[in-house]
């Protein structure tokens, strides 16, 4: 079995089946589950569900840097592409936001955690950092649970499994990726409020080019590096002002923060492409060909083009295709509906 990994779909190949496997990039088998290979390191995934926000009276306000000179998202296809050791910045983000349940309902806490997070600047005993620590959980569970509600939320869809797959795969907008605690990301919960709501209004049954754009936009803005290029101490490249990534040496801890490479310059991350191109997020380029020994940075494909990542697509689609758009929820015999029992 082949995964894809693509944000926010997954194609994987079985049997010579062709499934559009949900958000970026799932695990297809036990044998996949394990892990990014790029410069930026991944995560378990384990899914967790109903998102816990801290309670006003308990907790202390942190104040986060918000600067003016935060780094702007580039409104090309960036994205949270949270990049990290991928092996502590899910976990960290996830285990230390709550340890919650997810209810296949949608009466669970989606519209809550919206709330909550665009509450939270002004209520002064809220710890943004907390809700910074939840927050790539809550984006993968939002998006789950909409895909549950496109489906009907019929009773073999399982949420649990759908977040801890699309979590595997670097969450959407690669926003898993990041190490949270790495100290070097202002948070911003009133654009994390915005993802959101972005995502509970995803449309079904199908997700276009333009939509999954102002997702991954919206969801990355809520995170913003503070590091500069040439700056040091970055742990993905959520820590870098944007446009760059953390170039890490061989398995270094840290890395320094670089800028976008160029095209045919050699490159690393052909997981995720986060050297070519912002956050591995904006269309235009790639790092490639997939899996190749020595990747450069190349031309994204046209629509039609060959794909087997979202990346290598200027539309920032790729369902067998590059593609101006994919299904999402889509019930029935071929749809999208049963890839979570």
């Amino acid at each position: 079995m082949k995964c894809s990994r693509r944000v926010p779909f997954i194609v994987c190949v079985l049997a010579g089946t062709v499934f559009p496997l949900g958000a970026l990039a799932v695990a297809c088998s036990s044998s996949s589950t394990s892990t990014a290979t790029g410069p930026d390191a991944s995560s378990d995934g384990t899914a967790k569900a109903d998102v816990h926000v801290p309670d006003a009276s308990t907790v202390d306000h942190s104040v986060i840097d918000t600067g003016p000179d935060s780094p702007v998202i580039d409104a090309g296809r960036d994205s949270p592409v949270i990049d990290a050791g991928r092996d502590s910045s899910f976990d960290a983000g996830r285990d230390a936001a709550a340890d919650v349940s997810i209810d296949t309902g949608r009466d669970v806490q989606t519209d809550a955690a919206r709330d909550a997070l665009f509450d939270a600047p002004h209520d002064s005993g809220i710890d943004v950092h907390a809700l910074l620590v939840a927050y790539p959980n809550q984006v993968n569970t939002a998006y789950c649970q909409q895909w549950a509600n496109c489906c009907g939320n019929p009773s073999n869809f399982n949420v649990a499994t759908c977040v801890k797959d699309v979590g595997i795969g670097g969450g959407i907008g690669n926003v898993s990726l990041a190490v949270i605690d790495s100290g070097n990301i202002a948070f911003d919960p009133s654009a994390a409020s915005n993802c959101l709501a972005t995502i509970n209004a995803l449309p079904c049954p199908q997700t276009t080019a333009a939509e999954n754009l102002a997702l991954i936009n919206a969801c990355a803005a809520a995170m913003q590096g503070t590091l500069n290029v040439g700056e040091t101490g970055c742990r993905s490249s959520w820590d870098c002002k944007q446009p760059g990534y953390c170039d890490r040496v061989g398995d270094a801890g840290t890395g320094t923060c670089t800028a976008i490479l160029g095209l045919l310059q050699p490159c690393k991350d052909s997981e995720f492409s986060q050297d070519c191109t912002s956050l591995g997020n904006a269309p235009g380029a790639f790092c490639g060909p997939h899996g190749a020994t020595s990747p450069t940075c190349l031309v994204a494909e046209k629509e039609g083009g060959v794909c087997d990542e979202n990346a290598q697509c200027n539309s920032t689609l790729c369902y067998n295709n590059c593609v101006p758009a994919e299904p999402f929820g889509v019930p029935g015999d071929g749809g999208t509906c049963g890839f979570f029992p």
